[in-house]
């Protein structure tokens, strides 16, 4: 099947359940009363996850994948579950092969903003650039920002217009790497408040089951 009929199918099948998901999670009865369990929570994940496919935002599509593939490893039903891993791996293929190629690009560009490009000397605004990619590397992404301004400025007072693509790229980059910087804060954040949560459940679950067997044991 053509990739693209193969996303409307999962968007017909999918986003259907989205709207009652995102209801639920962000009013935080998702716990509470999970619409029929990790079944439908990963078929909300994963229609978000080819909602951002088809909005070319990549890292969000593959964020909502794994959140998908990680409820279907929640569901007993083992024919059910390779149904679901099948899916999630139509989303997954084509997300990941953009990614790849949009990162190839992006290091193709900033190699070629490193050598010159079509320039013969090494201008200010290369220096610029490469002070963005450290930037970047380091997660200072306000910095990766400035840099990236600052030699857009330099580039077009030196007249020099080659640069251009590898800036895009470049700044495109740190938007997405922000962005999935972003997502694993809050995947961690709830992570922590869900391991206090249970814990805090199990210290209830203990404390009652010692009450209970005080009981019995004074009745008897």
């Amino acid at each position: 099947m053509a990739r693209a009929p193969l996303l409307q199918l999962l968007v017909l099948m999918l986003l259907r359940r989205v709207s009652a998901f995102r209801v639920a999670r962000h009013r935080g009865l998702l716990r509470a009363r999970p619409l029929g369990g990790a079944l439908e929570e990963g078929d909300a994940f994963l229609a978000e996850a080819v909602a951002a496919l088809r909005e070319t935002r990549l890292a969000a599509a593959r964020e909502g994948v794994a959140r998908a593939r990680a409820a279907f490893a929640r569901v007993d039903d083992a024919a059910v579950r390779a149904d679901r891993e099948a899916l999630a791996a139509a989303v997954d293929a084509p997300a990941a092969a953009a990614l790849e190629k949009a990162r190839s690009a992006r290091a193709a560009a900033l190699e070629r903003a490193r050598a010159g490009g079509a320039a013969a000397a090494d201008t200010a605004g290369d220096a610029l650039a490469r002070e963005a990619v450290a930037a970047l590397a380091r997660k200072d992404f306000d910095a990766a920002r400035a840099k990236v301004d600052a030699a857009h400025a330099a580039f077009a007072r030196d007249g020099v217009a080659d640069r251009e693509p590898a800036l895009g790229n470049l700044f495109a980059s740190i938007n997405a790497e922000q962005e999935r910087e972003a997502k694993a804060a809050v995947r961690r954040e709830k992570d922590r408040a869900d391991a206090a949560e249970a814990a805090a459940a199990r210290g209830r679950e203990l404390v009652a089951e010692q009450r209970i067997a005080a009981a019995e044991e004074g009745a008897s």
